[in-house]
């Protein structure tokens, strides 16, 4: 009984290393993968308009800097409309927003107050979809920092593919502010880059919280965001795959938006307490049946119950280290069980070779202890992906729903000007560089 337990319990877990490993190499597996995942290396003339949604809630350190990275974005003024989303009860964000925007001296940029329930995040965005008037809808997040020709990126990309919507590349920028912010931005790194490019095949996409630019007629047709949902931005990629509409991702380095690790691990928990939540909320609702395809149902489940898998991937590790050794089992059943941990070397080793990558796409420097910081931090990491699911389940038995903020102290961009201080010697000020 034991025996057959483990051996069962092993083939499962092989089996969900082999495809996070095949997801993870994905796109490196045929050079056209990576070509079709580009960006346009010509831009058309300017066609679509475009109107941005800022939502933020107590974001006074960094909504300066993300208002002007926006109205920087290369794109006419005239086709490009920027809405700040913040709330009455909120003064100190508002007041650094009101002084940008007064600043900046713009037409197209407009601060709106929402003061609606419930309040999060997707009230604020469907506050901006009722009074947008760009063809395209797309969101960035508070502490953003996208490329000046995104907007020229896509409007190329829907113009060339005739889409309905696009996923830009999202990456997290500051690697080495804390402990787990190496894994945390090579978790971004493989699913943009990879992961994303190997659902939007299939047809299926879980779509990521910003960089989203959907057409605005899709964006009514399925009611905007859903407001009782922690991850609005999951059940928006599954309604806008049962309406039909044409999406694909672009991951391009030079023009993926850059964002910043969460500053400390209780912020990380909070954040994937929320992604977990929400995920198990959409798990629940079973919406996802409808796409009448086996093979698309298969992923989005995967991708929700990923959390858990987790969990269970970690205890596993735990028992095949501590336990499997003073159990006498046969041949075959000893060699099944000690292979998830061959696997999990070879894991290693991708997140090691993917930081090379990330550092050399990034112009990063690669410091020569990461490797050992990556298989020094695993099982960390893992525990506190664990403590976020378990906390996730109680939080959605407990009927609580309420979101809980993640703090962004603009630690990507302040990395960013060190080590332009380093490299030129000179004293300058902060700012985003793209």
């Amino acid at each position: 009984m034991i025996e057959s337990t483990l051996t069962i319990a092993s083939l499962l877990m092989i089996m969900q290393s082999i495809f996070t490993i095949f997801g993870m190499i994905y796109a490196w597996n045929d050079n056209e993968n990576i070509v079709d995942n580009k960006s346009p290396t010509k831009f058309t003339d300017p066609y679509h308009s475009f109107t941005v949604l800022l939502p933020a809630w107590q974001e006074e350190e960094v909504i300066a800097d993300t208002i002007q990275a926006v109205s920087d974005l290369n794109y006419p003024d005239e086709l490009k409309e920027i809405l700040v989303l913040l709330r009455p009860q909120d003064p100190e964000t508002i007041a650094v927003a009101t002084r940008k925007i007064k600043e900046l001296n713009k037409e197209n940029i407009r601060l709106i107050l929402v003061d609606d329930k419930p309040q999060n995040k997707s009230n604020q965005l469907n506050h901006g979809l009722k009074v947008a008037t760009g063809q395209i809808m797309t969101v960035f997040d508070a502490e953003d920092q996208p490329h000046r020709d995104i907007l020229n990126v896509v409007n190329t990309t829907m113009i060339n593919r005739n889409l309905d919507v696009v996923q830009c590349g999202v990456q997290l920028m500051n690697f080495r502010s804390n402990w787990f912010a190496t894994l945390n931005v090579l978790e971004y790194y493989f699913w943009f880059k990879s992961v994303l490019l190997m659902f939007s095949k299939v047809g299926i996409m879980p779509l990521g919280g910003n960089t989203v630019f959907v057409r605005k007629d899709y964006m009514k047709s399925v009611g905007g965001w859903d407001e009782t949902c922690l991850t609005e931005d999951a059940a928006l990629g599954i309604s806008l795959s049962l309406r039909g509409a044409k999406m694909a991702v672009i991951y391009d380095e030079i023009h993926a938006t850059q964002e910043e690790v969460p500053h400390d691990t209780v912020s990380f928990i909070k954040q994937r307490t929320r992604w977990n939540q929400g995920f198990m909320q959409i798990l629940m609702r079973g919406e996802y049946f409808k796409l009448r395809s086996l093979k698309k149902i298969a992923l989005i489940l995967y991708v929700l119950i990923w959390p858990q898998v987790q969990t269970l991937f970690f205890l596993y590790l735990l028992l095949a280290i501590t336990v499997f050794p003073f159990l006498k089992l046969n041949v075959m059943t000893s060699m099944i069980t000690i292979f998830p941990v061959y696997l999990l070397i070879l894991q290693w080793v991708l997140l090691a070779v993917g930081l090379y990558e990330f550092s050399k796409s990034y112009n990063k420097k690669y410091p020569w202890y990461m490797p050992v910081k990556i298989v020094a931090t695993f099982f960390p990491y893992q525990v506190v992906m664990g403590i976020c699911s378990v906390r996730a389940l109680w939080r959605n038995l407990m009927k609580n729903n309420a979101w809980e903020k993640t703090k962004h102290i603009n630690a990507h961009r302040q990395e960013e000007a060190e080590e332009i201080k380093v490299k030129t010697g000179d004293a300058i000020k902060l700012r985003p560089v793209n």
